[in-house]
């Protein structure tokens, strides 16, 4: 199966996906009860690419990020492993200089994401959805799919998953390298993870 950034899209594939890895993980925290397939596909896509995006952004050192697939009514994740140690010591180095600004001023870069968030949200809410127009719900849809996706002409503008991404990032950080040496010696600020 070929997958697209459309519905069907993303849904799991036994052949192809359990040859990328042998092991997918139910998300019973998000999809019990069963999703819809219009919000598993909105989770499944935007998620991912959030999941996947603060890991390359930030250069993890042991994961790219995490891949999803939808099946019958759940949302199914892996991790894209790093697998060869060249590459793992590579991001390692990029990871040490990307993480700095997150540790010596993450409340305030925090608090920047939220702004632009809320504010770039803040059209969405106008529409009356009780008596708006077929017309006008899917003029909402696809500002709301914008929205999602970030979607402003050539300047990268962050979405929500984005944010979220870099969010779980942080948390990864606080779980997998909080108190390893090289985290050590950036600055006392290293607490808030």
């Amino acid at each position: 199966m070929k997958v697209y950034d459309v519905v069907p899209g993303l849904e799991f594939d036994p052949e192809r996906d359990l040859a990328q890895s042998p092991a997918w993980f139910l998300d019973a925290t998000h999809s019990v009860p069963p999703w819809t397939p219009m919000f598993g596909w909105f989770w499944v896509n935007f998620c991912r690419h959030g999941m996947q995006y603060g890991a390359e952004k930030l250069s993890l050192p042991t994961v790219h990020g995490w891949d999803w697939r939808f099946l019958n009514g759940g949302g199914y994740l892996t991790l894209m492993l790093v697998k060869s140690e060249e590459e793992k010591q590579r991001r390692e180095v990029e990871f040490k200089k990307a993480i700095i600004p997150l540790i010596e001023d993450y409340d305030g870069i925090w608090s920047g994401f939220v702004k632009e968030i809320l504010t770039r949200y803040e059209g969405l809410k106008q529409l009356d959805l009780d008596s708006a127009s077929n017309l006008q719900l899917l003029d909402n849809f696809e500002d709301t799919h914008k929205y999602l996706q970030a979607d402003v002409g050539n300047a990268h503008v962050h979405d929500v998953w984005d944010v979220h991404g870099l969010y779980f990032v942080r948390k990864y950080v606080q779980r997998t390298c909080g108190n390893r040496r090289y985290l050590s010696h950036f600055s006392q600020l290293s607490h808030r993870f």
